[in-house]
């Protein structure tokens, strides 16, 4: 349900704040003594520009709470410019700055390998085949694993009302009608 919501216009704000991003992720952990010896991982993925900072610090908070972060990095060295986009999801123009020029989104690997190391983990570049998420995956399948509960919830909406009122109206529309009126016709 929730990843139907999920879209590049979910953020009405622009901009990355990865040190929330990490604390969002880290809350999302059950804490508990039982699970603090578990392997938990936060695969981290992002141009590695961060507007808020705090980033090196959030990943020193994840790595005393023994949680990994992998870093996979998007984006080009050089930079690119922003696209906006129209009602349509068109590309119409570049998200430009105060005096009109156009705002690039360079790649940080520094900060991105540098949040990796912080927790032990891993940075890799994100590539077109995919093979930076085949490699973390490689990585994970070798850690301790748990099975985690899941509960389904299923809520019925009864929407039989309509057509037992239907049902019930040409049930009294039969009582009114002449008897042998249907053959007629």
């Amino acid at each position: 349900m929730f990843l139907n919501l999920l879209n590049t216009n979910l953020i009405p704000t622009p901009g990355t704040a990865i040190s929330d991003a990490i604390d969002q992720a880290l809350t999302s952990f059950p804490r508990s003594e039982e699970n603090a010896s578990r392997t938990r991982v936060i695969i981290l993925v992002s141009d590695g520009e961060d507007h808020e900072g705090g980033a090196i610090e959030a990943a020193e908070r994840a790595h005393e709470q023994g949680v990994i972060i992998y870093t996979v990095g998007m984006g080009l060295n050089r930079g690119d410019p922003i696209p906006v986009l129209n009602d349509n999801g068109q590309p119409s123009g570049w998200v430009t700055d105060e005096e009109g020029r156009p705002v690039t989104s360079r790649l940080n690997e520094d900060l991105l390998r540098q949040i990796a190391r912080t927790t032990s983990g891993a940075y890799f570049r994100a590539t077109q085949g995919g093979d930076e998420f085949r490699s973390i995956y490689r990585q994970l399948f070798g850690m301790d694993r748990e099975e985690l509960t899941t509960q389904q919830i299923t809520d019925f909406e009864d929407r039989f009302q309509v057509i037992l009122a239907i049902a019930i109206f040409l049930f009294f529309i039969e009582f009114l009608l002449p008897a042998g009126w249907w053959r007629k016709k």
